[in-house]
């Protein structure tokens, strides 16, 4: 009988050791969306949630436009040994000042405090417990 209790106890270590030697899995890089994707979800979740008119509504797709078509041109081109990874922070950063400031033109300085916001919270989020993204 403890022969049987012995088995059963190294085989228990045995397991915890295996399952706790593997790698943990962490969330790989998030699917890269179409543009026409990116901009569905502006207008779900900016232009039609802003008081604006259909000249301002257009004026902000067409920032978004440009400002999505420029980041993808940006796009590291993943080869055999690198995967593609996000463009360089500074260029997002000039990319997102020309998109903000052609938007800032056409709003009024309220609606533009309120698009900020909701800018913001349409921004990819980190998983939490992940690594910071690669530089």
């Amino acid at each position: 009988m403890s022969a049987t209790k012995a088995i059963l106890f190294l085989s228990g270590i045995i397991l915890s050791v295996n399952a706790y030697s593997q790698k943990h899995q962490t969330p790989g890089p998030m699917p890269h969306k179409s543009v026409k994707e990116r901009m569905e979800m502006i207008d779900k979740k900016i232009c039609q949630k802003l008081e604006i008119t259909d000249d301002q509504e257009t004026a902000i797709k067409d920032a978004f436009y440009q400002f999505y078509k420029s980041m993808d041109e940006l796009m590291p081109k993943p080869d055999d040994k690198h995967p593609a990874g996000p463009p360089p922070k500074d260029k997002i950063e000039d990319l997102k000042k020309i998109r903000d400031n052609k938007i800032k033109e056409v709003l009024a300085p309220k609606t533009y405090i309120k698009y900020l916001k909701l800018e913001r919270k349409t921004r990819p989020q980190q998983p939490q417990n992940a690594p910071p993204p690669p530089r």
